[in-house]
Order: C-alpha cells, then structure tokens, then sequence
C-alpha cells in the first residue's frame, strides 16, 4: 500500500466520515486558517457543534503556544479541529485535550512508551512526538475552540530532537492503524470539549492524567495528584496547569 501522507491518509478518512474538511497543500499555519472559517451553527441543546478539520500538507509558520514555532517534516500530521460550544471553556479544558490525545495514541498503538508533558506535548520514550496549541474565541454570545494538533507521524524533523510514529510502528501497521487513530481521537475531542465547559476534572480524568504524567521518562519527581482544578501536584510541590 502506497504511502500517502498523515495529510492525505486523513483527508480521505474525513470526507469518508463526512466531516468538514478544508485541506491546503500549503498554509502559514492550520489555526490561522480555522479561525477564518464559516463553522456550523450550535445544534439546539448541544455542548458543541459540528467540528471542523482544518490540514495542511506544508506549514510555512508553524505555531506553538506562546512565541514558539512548530517544526515539522512532511508526511505530519498539521491540523486544527474547531467547534462552536455553547458555554466558554474552562481551564481544565488544556489537559482535558492533552489527555484525548494520550489516550487516542494508547488505545491505537498498544505497548508504545506514549506520555504526557505538561501543558501541550506528548512523548513518545524520550522525545516529542506531537504538541497541541488550543485557542478559544469568544465574541458575544459566540464561542468557539480551535485545537490545534501537530505528530511526527510518517517522519520526523531532522532539525531538532524530535521522534516519530513510524520510528516505533512499521508502515504498514502505521497506514492501517491510522484511522483508527482519527477515529479515537475524534470521540475523544468531543468528549474533551464537552467537559471541558465545566468547573472541575471528574475523578476518573484526574486519575488517567496522573498516570499519562507518569509515564513521562523524564520527571523530577513523581505527580502524586492532578486535583479537580487541574492543579498537578508533587511531593515537593504544586503548580495550575494553565499557568504553565
């Protein structure tokens, strides 16, 4: 089976899935683009809309959170997912969706060393394989939520010491896992901003995201609490996620 791309492999799961999808070979940036967008009107009850896909094939001006850029090799996955909500989000939204994309990876690539770095990246063993860039717009009575979702999938950038999904998973199980993963994670992303509107982490969102930090190799020390504000705790000390 050919090799087409995280670019080109999620186009056509998209359109299969009858989602929105504005796909560009090239972009400055995936989020700039979404905000541009004419998103669907909030169905009547509902916490959140319609999602949106914004991809790019190239991105010229990558964006990370704050001043940083997002550095990327091609066959990436370089996407932004954006929905009206019916309430503004919440701080706890940022781990909320760190955490639909852990567990996207771990349910679809079962025994892969997949971690949590807090606020925005996901590891894959020692090295940065995804980042995430969430940016909430909120005019009137409108809200909308961009979530931008950069991976390595097919290679990664040669320029920094990043890793891949294909540095772990042969091409053929990576092209037919793929899906799946876009499947996951798009359950997952709606879940995340569904509960993200909300005041605090439920229990069992304040476990799972204790155990992905966990499992990054690289910690201080342990987390011993993620509390019901998003407040990650250590032995020696504390610290708000969102203030990261």
């Amino acid at each position: 089976m050919k090799n087409l791309g995280a670019f080109e492999w999620t186009k056509s799961w998209a359109r299969i899935r009858n989602i929105i999808v504005d796909a560009n070979k090239t972009l400055e940036s995936t989020n700039l683009r979404a905000k541009e967008a004419d998103l669907p009107a909030l169905p009547i009850g509902e916490a959140v809309g319609p999602i949106h896909l914004t991809l790019a094939d190239v991105q010229t001006a990558g964006r990370g959170r704050a001043q940083n850029t997002w550095v990327s090799a091609p066959g990436a996955l370089l996407s932004s997912w954006s929905a009206r909500l019916a309430k503004p989000p919440q701080p706890i939204l940022s781990p909320l969706v760190g955490l639909a994309v852990f567990q996207s990876l771990d349910r679809t690539f079962p025994g892969l060393p997949v971690s949590l770095k807090a606020p925005n990246d996901i590891y894959l063993g020692e090295k940065k394989l995804a980042g995430i860039l969430i940016e909430n717009i909120v005019a009137g009575n409108s809200v909308r939520t961009i979530v931008g979702l950069g991976m390595n999938v097919f290679a990664k950038p040669e320029t920094i010491d990043a890793t891949s999904l294909m540095d772990y998973v042969g091409e053929e199980d990576l092209i037919r896992l793929w899906p799946r993963f876009l499947e996951a994670w798009f359950s997952e992303l709606r879940a995340a901003l569904t509960a993200g509107q909300a005041d605090s982490l439920e229990h069992s969102a304040r476990y799972a995201l204790c155990t992905a930090l966990n499992r990054f190799p690289l910690l201080d020390e342990p987390i011993v609490e993620v509390d019901e504000r998003g407040q990650i705790r250590s032995a020696s000390r504390a610290w708000f996620w969102h203030e990261l």
